[in-house]
């Protein structure tokens, strides 16, 4: 008599080694914080992890990332090799600690957001169960440094000249939490989900209190773009039309109907003792105030016009912006691409960037890669304002995701 023996089920799956080193890659920041008491560095011992699950499951799945991934990564070192060996008065700003190569190639960097997502090309609905659960662990570490600015009275953050200084409000943290915000608010869109209006609540709670107005701006662009896309889709065009008049009208009456309304906001707060940046500028109608960025794009604007053809290369713009602020970069995409690669070329970048965007937008299908496009989108709105594009996880997300957003043949 023959018995039957039964293989022992895997304890862990292989997938989910690709799930696991995408959780940690996205919170990254927060396990890096908190194994710093390690005599070893923890951005290396936290790399070691996530890049040791990622090359297990494309070794035991025979998986590898896409050529597009690829390219894009070795395109960036080919860039920056160039720059740094033919500028080498420019040096110092790729080795500084803070803005330097280590801010763009370090493994828990933004760029390498690619070989993720690239993973994930045949299973968006995963990528996008993977996003969900990194986002309920960003909401919840999100909420206790939150928590903890709150008891204190202040943030820490880098000022315009590199300093590490108290501020009330904080820029980073705002930028992190964008991500579960967009995720819990397109879950509760899509899936009308109890549990993802509460934590989109709260998240966007904990922004407009302790963040700045560069990510309300992230989230009133993609709850537009969302919509737009799911009555798109039924082609609702009226409902598209009144979406967008709404938008407009909201931002209007954001700065001159609900005044009181606003004012007596801030009186709660106050008397709460929480400050809220967002809501000072609102109740002093400075909240298109600049904060510098017109003369740093003025500054900019002028470094186009003496670049030459193929402007200053990599890196070519942080000498240029840096006596005016710390970080170097212009704080917008298209400054940015025109005065590193020159006026023609930066056009022409930026020209790609807005119709393929807007092409993908407008695909009038059900799609998760589109979606997940325009929540990577949104993210990205934030560099119209701020930041460069080589820090922006949404950015390379977007680029990546871009690939994989195609219409249906009929």
């Amino acid at each position: 008599m023959l018995i039957k023996v039964r293989k022992p089920k895997a304890v862990i799956r292989v997938e989910w080694l690709l799930d696991i080193s995408m959780i940690l890659y996205i919170t990254s920041s927060t396990w890096i914080s908190a194994l710093d008491f390690l005599p070893i560095s923890s951005v290396w011992i936290m790399s070691a992890i996530i890049y040791g699950l990622l090359i297990s499951y494309c070794i035991l799945k025979k998986e590898l990332p896409s050529w597009q991934a690829v390219t894009i990564i070795l395109i960036s070192v080919i860039l920056f090799s160039y720059a740094y060996f033919s500028h080498p008065e420019n040096r110092f700003y790729f080795t500084r600690e803070t803005y330097g190569l280590s801010r763009v190639f370090r493994p828990d960097r933004a760029i390498y957001f690619v070989i993720f997502i690239s993973l994930y090309r045949k299973k968006p609905q995963k990528l996008l169960n993977t996003l969900w659960i990194s986002s309920i662990l960003l909401c919840f570490f999100g909420g206790i440094e939150f928590l903890q600015a709150i008891t204190r009275g202040y943030w820490l953050e880098y000022d315009y000249s590199g300093q590490i200084t108290h501020f009330s409000y904080s820029l980073s943290f705002g930028y992190r939490m964008i991500l579960p915000c967009l995720i819990f608010i397109y879950n509760y869109i899509k899936n009308r989900n109890t549990l993802s209006l509460i934590l989109s609540i709260v998240v966007f709670g904990m922004i407009f209190i302790g963040g700045s107005r560069g990510q309300l701006v992230c989230i009133a662009a993609f709850i537009c773009l969302i919509l737009f896309r799911f009555y798109s889709q039924s082609n609702n065009i009226h409902k598209c039309v009144i979406i967008l008049c709404l938008f407009i009208f909201f931002i209007i009456i954001s700065f001159i109907g609900v005044q009181n309304i606003l004012n007596i906001i801030g009186n709660i707060l106050e008397s709460m003792g929480i400050s809220s940046r967002t809501l000072d500028s609102l109740l002093t109608r400075n909240f298109t105030d600049d904060n510098s960025r017109f003369l740093i794009w003025g500054r900019a604007i002028n470094a186009i016009k003496n670049g030459g053809f193929f402007g200053y290369g990599v890196y070519g713009d942080r000498p240029i912006i840096s006596s005016m602020h710390y970080a170097g970069y212009c704080h917008n995409i298209f400054l940015e691409l025109m005065v590193n690669f020159g006026a023609v070329i930066g056009l022409l970048l930026s020209g790609i960037i807005v119709c393929r965007s807007i092409y993908i937008i407008t695909i009038k299908e059900d799609n998760i890669w589109i979606d997940l496009f325009t929540i990577m989108f949104a993210i990205s709105v934030q560099l119209l304002i701020s930041m460069s594009f080589w820090y922006v996880m949404g950015f390379w997300g977007a680029v990546e995701c871009s690939h994989y957003c195609k219409k249906e043949k009929d």
